[in-house]
């Protein structure tokens, strides 16, 4: 895992990408990019990313219609995640989206410079310390988390002989909906 971790390694291309998913029900929309720098000499990226979908999502600022007393424990367990739905009068929102940006910096690295942009390319970890942090917003009404923030400090292959080793100390904050 490269010290960026597994969100980093996925990202292959330097370009903006639209990804259209549509099916006759459902339609979803993704648009992100990538882009690389050097700070220092040293690589570094930034990938924001934005996603929009119309796939029912229930209204967490009006949940459900009318309940009966036997209904409420079960509407409290498919707002906590229980997919048991059937019979409960669930208000739907039809529109949902998120937007999050990536952004990591090497602070020293160990790779020989001139592979450096062919492994930023393809996705190929490079080895050495570097920062990682994500901040990301989602609307709470059809969000559990609304907004979230990671930041870590990682490295990669950075002891003669443990090419392969990776290891990180991080922190992050998810802020829940307060629907």
């Amino acid at each position: 895992m490269s010290f960026a971790g597994d969100a980093m390694r996925q990202l292959t291309t330097i370009a903006a990408l639209v990804v259209a998913l549509v099916t006759p029900a459902v339609a979803r929309s993704r648009l992100q990019a990538i882009i690389s720098y050097k700070l220092g000499g040293l690589p570094g990226q930034i990938s924001p990313a934005y996603n929009w979908s119309n796939q029912p999502q229930i209204d967490r600022g009006l949940p459900f219609g009318a309940l009966s007393p036997t209904q409420i424990p079960q509407a409290v367990g498919v707002l906590l995640g229980s997919p048991l739905t059937a019979r409960l009068p669930i208000n739907f929102r039809h529109d949902s989206w998120f937007a999050i940006v990536n952004i990591s910096q090497y602070l020293f690295v160990t790779d020989d410079p001139a592979t450096i942009a062919r492994k930023l390319k393809s996705g190929d970890v490079i080895n050495g310390i570097g920062i990682f942090g994500r901040l990301g917003y989602a609307p709470g009404d059809t969000n559990t988390v609304q907004r979230d923030a990671s930041v870590a400090l990682v490295a990669h292959g950075i002891l003669p002989g443990r090419k392969y080793d990776s290891f990180g100390v991080g922190f992050f904050y998810n802020e829940i909906s307060g629907f």
